[in-house]
């Protein structure tokens, strides 16, 4: 894990190998992005940059990376207004105390409503 700190992406590269698996990593988590997306962006990535590149070209070489780092996260939801999160004591709510709106997304399809967390 240190050395992947210390490590330059590539010769000459400003950034570490940890610091672009690690801001991957957060891109994927904060949009929700599927693994194979992440695969094909790397692949993209280490396509670009200079042979001597140390990026992995799977989102799974990436988790191996970071995983010394063991750091825990959980999904959170949120209102469809973003005005609470439903989280510890509110977790078991269904809608939002401020504005009442719901935890759910509902999408319909077909004619039919589907409401799905």
């Amino acid at each position: 894990m240190i050395a992947a700190a210390e490590k330059p992406l590539y010769d000459g590269s400003q950034s570490s190998l940890l610091s672009v698996v690690a801001r991957i990593t957060n891109l994927k988590c904060e949009y929700n992005i599927p693994n194979r997306a992440i695969d094909g962006f790397a692949t993209l990535v280490k396509d670009i940059c200079p042979d001597d590149n140390k990026i992995p070209d799977t989102f799974y070489g990436t988790k191996k990376l970071l995983a010394g780092l063991e750091m825990a996260h959980e999904r959170i939801d949120v209102c469809l207004k973003r005005r609470m999160l439903f989280w510890k004591d509110a977790a078991h709510l269904d809608k939002c105390e401020v504005c009442h709106a719901d935890q759910y997304v509902k999408k319909r399809l077909s004619g039919k409503l589907i409401t799905k967390k």
